[in-house]
């Protein structure tokens, strides 16, 4: 039976339907419907009528005054927000104390969030310097330093001082005269030590034209025998050349081998001794050497642990006289790394005591957050790490203080949440080197962890919050409960004024052309119509954009300053109208003209784009057959509509004609756009459409095309509001404009949504003009009546008014 009605209402898109053929119910006796009189019904539609003083709220421009007592629209919330942060600074554990500001982006988060932590007052704590230097043990892992607040630059340069010494001016100082005197001596003594020793032999090989020589070999020293030749002296292998040459006879070559031959074993013993003897002057120039450096270095360095008592500095400075005396003095320094880079101390970071610190990270990046290491110099074309490559994080830097992060940056960022978990539940952050890099330190560098005491204010939104707790529920418990920041305030006096002077000021930094008292009353009327009934919007960053936007059409030669002209046509140019697209599915296409359809009836729905709404003019159709039980199916929406659809378009009709048992209907609801070529969402529109397509096809009473319905419906069919109403009857006013629907078309609104009505001022004047009309409803018989002329029933005495649309539908459903 279904397949029959799909190629029924196929064929009701190609022609124009009949009423008998979209209803397989067997006929019945034709009803007579009892109208009531038409002077009733346009009075009825008259009181009906939204008059256009009605159809937006305004603002006198003389009454924006700008006192200070207007300012404090948001003094609830601030007071909430400063209690937060002043208890957090206040709490000695980084494991609590954090803060998540819930509001909208846009609204006035971040300057609530200003103001509180201006109004704080940070209680007194140490505060600390952190500094990293060389371990001189355990180079892969740097020392950490712990200094007053405001040392850790004077200990660099104390340091620096001495470094360059080492570097500059040690070797120098170590050949002043008293020095060199000193090692001079004890040079002369070595000297008459060995020559004392060498003695006896050269005396013995004087005769024989030989000569002892000493030859330093590194550390060692060797005794050789050359010969005296000629008045020079000459090598074993310079006389052999003779020999070979005929100067010297074989004869006196072979004497003086054997002399020498006899005199090695005491040229052996000889060299041991002078070894000794050379050794043990080498030793004590190196004593001597070193004792005179280290006193150098101490009297540079008394001044420095004078001023720094910490253990750590004077450990640290004994660690790099020790390396100094080790490996720089009376040795050679080309190959090691240069003392400035080695010896330096490396200032990770810096307190701050000039009141609260407050540091804000746009690109919460574990790199940001935590730090990283990066090479510090290059050695043979390798990078090298070493302790002055690390780098603190904006973590770290908020020590004392807050660290302001947006919600949507960390969720982007899944390894910055457990950082911030780790490091704040433990009250340390270890600084690690980024991984997988092809540029990478050749050395894995493990800092000391550093300790952290910052308190992380998390700016968010309800989505943000919820998938916290979700996806990250032990980050998400070391926050109390959020501080919500509402996106608008009441729509009275004090909160016209704060907004006004809240955009004043605005207009101000933006540095725009003079703005007028009615610049002002246009921008403060859009944050009505963004804040809904009764409300304003303090979603200050959309009205700034307005704001800017105006300031830029006012910039030309023909202005002198952003009037209200220029608001309207910069909040025109922010949702440009667009043009009627035809559907292929429908004969025409927009609004249609002034007639009525039996089982028909327009509905206006909301279709995105971008970041902006429009209205959708959806054509709606019912066609339907009697069954033992109820089935509704649908076509042409975005997506099957689920059962949940199904039963509330039953429930509606249930209620409406008063009936307890199922109502035994098999129906096929048909829908499209007449405006666009884009599918209808599902929701309270085609549910509100459904049931007034069903009752008209029930009753066999058509419905006006010219009105178009606009809201969703209650389970006591009753009108309830909708998103975006001003976005719809404006876009169903175009649509009508563009489709140049004859007569005066116009829209049924919920009654309830009278007040959030701020519509735009060319559609007013098309109501002033009676070519577009804007009535109110409040349930589903008012929209009955003014669909179709007369009043669709009064249930009494366990029935509806005969020959009533509802009465008329009833009895077909219970026909069967």
């Amino acid at each position: 039976m279904l397949d029959q009605l799909h190629r029924t209402t196929g064929q009701e898109r190609r022609r124009r339907p009949r009423a008998s053929a979209l209803i397989a119910i067997p006929a019945e006796p034709a009803l007579s419907y009892n109208r009531r009189p038409v002077t009733a019904f346009r009075k009825g539609m008259a009181l009906s009528r939204i008059p256009p003083a009605d159809l937006r709220w305004r603002v006198d421009p003389g009454r924006l005054v700008d006192e200070e007592a207007t300012r404090t629209a948001h003094s609830a919330t601030l007071d909430r927000l400063v209690n937060s942060l002043s208890q957090a600074v206040a709490d000695n554990s980084p494991a609590r104390g954090h803060i998540f500001v819930r509001g909208h982006a846009a609204s006035d988060r971040g300057m609530l969030l200003k103001s509180g932590l201006e109004s704080i007052r940070p209680p007194r704590r140490e505060l600390h310097d952190y500094c990293l230097v060389h371990n001189f043990v355990y180079p892969d892992r740097p020392r950490l330093l712990r200094l007053p607040a405001g040392s850790g630059r004077k200990l660099r340069a104390a340091l620096g001082e001495i470094n360059r010494f080492i570097r500059d001016q040690l070797e120098s100082a170590l050949e002043a005269r008293p020095i060199r005197n000193r090692l001079q001596a004890l040079s002369d003594r070595s000297d008459a030590e060995m020559r004392r020793l060498t003695g006896p032999l050269e005396k013995k090989l004087k005769p024989h034209g030989l000569v002892l020589v000493r030859e330093e070999v590194g550390q060692l020293v060797r005794l050789t025998v050359h010969v005296q030749q000629t008045g020079r002296v000459i090598t074993q292998d310079d006389l052999a050349n003779l020999v070979a040459k005929g100067q010297v006879s074989p004869e006196e070559f072979e004497q003086i081998r054997t002399v020498i031959r006899d005199a090695q074993p005491q040229i052996r013993k000889l060299t041991d001794a002078i070894n000794k003897t050379w050794n043990h002057a080498h030793q004590l120039r190196g004593r001597l050497l070193r004792a005179e450096t280290r006193r150098l270095l101490a009297d540079l360095a008394q001044p420095v642990l004078r001023q720094f008592a910490d253990p750590g500095v004077k450990e640290h400075i004994e660690a790099i006289i020790a390396d100094v005396l080790e490996k720089r003095v009376d040795t050679p320094t080309a190959h090691l790394a240069d003392p400035e880079l080695l010896y330096s101390i490396n200032l990770v970071h810096t307190a701050i005591d000039d009141g609260l610190n407050l540091v804000h990270e746009h690109a919460p990046t574990p790199r940001n957050l935590g730090g990283t290491i990066d090479p510090s110099w290059l050695e043979n074309r390798r990078s090298v790490a070493s302790f002055l490559g690390v780098r603190g994080g904006s973590l770290l830097t908020a020590n004392g203080g807050f660290l302001v992060i947006d919600a949507e940056d960390l969720l982007e960022n899944p390894r910055s949440i457990s950082l911030l978990r780790n490091a704040l539940t433990n009250g340390m952050i270890g600084i690690e080197p980024p991984p997988d890099n092809s540029s990478s330190p050749a050395i894995s560098l493990r800092p000391e962890p550093i300790p952290i005491d910052a308190r992380l204010i998390l700016c968010g939104t309800q989505r943000h919050w919820q998938r916290l707790q979700q996806e990250y529920p032990e980050f998400i418990g070391l926050f109390a409960a959020p501080i919500d920041i509402p996106d608008s305030i009441p729509r009275d006096a004090a909160g016209v004024t704060w907004i006004a002077a809240r955009l004043r000021d605005a207009a101000e930094r933006v540095h725009s052309a003079p703005i007028s008292d009615e610049a002002i009353a246009a921008l403060v009327e859009q944050a009505a119509r963004m804040g809904g009934r009764n409300r304003l919007s303090t979603r200050m960053g959309d009205l700034l954009t307005v704001l800017r936007t105006a300031a830029v059409l006012a910039g030309g030669p023909e202005s002198d300053h952003v009037s209200a002209v220029h608001v309207h046509e910069a909040i025109d140019r922010m949702r440009p109208l667009r043009p009627v697209s035809s559907n292929p599915h429908f004969e025409t296409s927009g609004f249609p003209a002034r007639q009525h359809q039996l089982g028909q009836v327009h509905v206006c729905g909301l279709e995105p784009d971008g970041d902006r709404n429009y209205g959708q003019l959806i054509r709606i159709q019912a066609s339907l057959a009697h069954a033992p039980d109820t089935r509704i199916a649908f076509e042409g929406a975005d997506q099957a509509p689920g059962s949940e659809i199904s039963i509330r378009i039953e429930s509606a009709l249930a209620h409406s004609m008063r009936m307890d048992k199922s109502i035994g209907l098999h129906a096929l609801i048909s829908c499209g756009s007449t405006s666009t070529g884009t599918a209808p969402r599902t929701g309270g529109a085609l549910i509100l459409g459904s049931v007034l397509a069903l009752v008209s096809r029930l009753s066999d009473i058509p419905l006006r095309q010219d009105l178009a319905v606009i809201g969703s419906l209650d389970s006591d069919c009753r009108l309830t509001p909708v998103e975006g109403i001003n976005a719809r009857i404006e876009d169903c006013f175009q649509i009508a404009q563009q489709s140049q629907t004859s007569g005066s078309p116009g829209v049924i609104i919920p009654t309830i949504q009278r007040e959030e009505l701020m519509l735009r001022p060319e559609l007013i004047q098309a109501v002033r003009n009676d070519l577009f009309q804007v009535y109110a409803a409040g349930n589903l018989s008012q929209v009955l009546e003014m669909l179709t002329g007369a009043s669709p029933g009064h249930w009494r005495d366990g029935k509806f008014t005969a020959d009533s649309m509802f009465d008329r539908a009833r009895k077909r459903l219970t026909a069967a």
